[in-house]
């Protein structure tokens, strides 16, 4: 049995700010998003439960990329003293693909609600245009959220 009212809103009432193909809702009472690697599991965040949310910026292949270059370098700085030229090639072009990874990385975006009960990172994506406008929708949704009260 579906409950009538959540937070003193009839479900049928409450405002919807953004739905989309991929399961994200985003409406005055509840935000939904899609559980990565499931197709049927959601997570339901209740608005009066969030405090903020911000966009952050991953690359998961950037310390490896830097941790690459590091080591092209040490390895050609170490062979210069003692007339170990042929490390010095393969050592350069260890750091200059590191380098070049560092460059053509891809970068993902998140969203990171904050609520008392602490941060939780949701809706992984490279689209920089989709996740602002999830954001934004967000914002509209809680400024316009039931008290807590009710």
């Amino acid at each position: 049995m579906k409950p009538d009212l959540v937070n003193g809103t009839k479900i049928e009432d409450e405002q919807i700010y953004y739905i989309d193909d991929n399961g994200v809702r985003i409406g005055s009472v509840n935000i939904t998003f899609p559980v990565k690697f499931d197709d049927k599991a959601r997570l339901v965040y209740n608005t009066v439960d969030i405090s903020s949310v911000d966009i952050k910026l991953v690359n998961s292949s950037f310390p490896t990329s830097i941790i690459l270059t590091s080591v092209g370098i040490t390895i050609s700085i170490a062979s210069l003293p003692y007339n170990v030229w042929y490390l010095l090639l393969p050592a350069l072009l260890i750091s200059m693909l590191g380098s070049i990874w560092a460059l053509v990385a891809h970068w993902s975006y998140y969203l990171l609600i904050h609520s008392s009960s602490g941060n939780t990172k949701t809706l992984f994506t490279g689209d920089v245009e989709y996740i602002y406008h999830v954001l934004n929708a967000i914002n509209e949704a809680l400024s316009n959220r039931p008290d807590k009260s009710t």
